[in-house]
């Protein structure tokens, strides 16, 4: 890896998603551990994966990743700091926060 960890990592069936310390995310092949892709973002907690979406929070933005390329499919602005997990629940996000 090309820096440690930022937090927890997430999994799916085909991928690995980490976030990094030096302000990128990635996500490894789970069989053979190369890299599948690799992108500037500054996320300091665990993603979520649903329903091929990473689910990440990233300074103030709540983003939502295609899995299999990294890129963005959207991005919510948020007015409070992060400092939970994001959570699976009946809707397909719950967001711990504070103002």
């Amino acid at each position: 890896m090309p820096d440690a960890p930022a937090a927890p990592g997430a999994i799916d069936a085909r991928r690995v998603y980490i976030p990094l310390r030096n302000a990128w995310m990635m996500a490894l092949d789970r069989e053979t551990g190369k890299m599948v892709w690799r992108r500037e973002l500054d996320a300091h907690s665990a993603p979520l994966v649903r329903d091929d979406t990473v689910f990440i929070a990233s300074r103030g933005t709540i983003r939502a990743l295609d899995a299999a390329s990294g890129t963005d499919r959207w991005t919510a602005r948020i007015d409070s700091d992060i400092n939970s997990p994001l959570l699976p629940g009946a809707t397909p996000l719950a967001i711990g926060g504070r103002r």
